[in-house]
């Protein structure tokens, strides 16, 4: 199903790397997030290094 209109948040725009988060620090609210899999993919390549040995 789709709902027809104007996006009222900039939750997702094609072409950016944002995140429209729910909540933060254990508090209600929204929060756009900018550059957010360029972060989540920093921490995965951090915690790999740390458990992947290619030797």
């Amino acid at each position: 199903d789709v709902l027809h209109g104007p996006v009222r948040w900039p939750a997702s725009i094609r072409g950016r790397d944002r995140l429209l988060r729910i909540g933060l620090n254990k508090l209600a609210g929204f929060k756009v997030e900018n550059r957010f899999m360029r972060a989540r993919l920093a921490l995965f390549k951090r915690v790999m290094k740390h458990h992947v040995s290619l030797e």
